[in-house]
């Protein structure tokens, strides 16, 4: 049977992933290494990850001539 004490203590909820900031150099830094697990784990991706990466480039130097 649980007393008053244990009835009244609050729980800590944990960390929350929302709560841990990941900005600048260190947000940067999980981001290349999110995507070098990835590409590492799923070899497949590699190929459509390099035709994105070209992509984007594409897209950016277009708008960068376009302003």
């Amino acid at each position: 049977m649980m007393g008053m004490k244990e009835r009244t203590m609050k729980l800590h909820p944990g960390p929350r992933i929302d709560r841990i900031p990941v900005e600048g150099v260190g947000g940067l830094i999980l981001a290349i290494t999110s995507v070098l697990i990835f590409l590492i784990g799923l070899p497949e991706v590699r190929v459509f990850f390099l035709f994105g990466l070209a992509g984007g480039l594409a897209v950016a130097g277009l708008l960068r001539l376009l302003r």
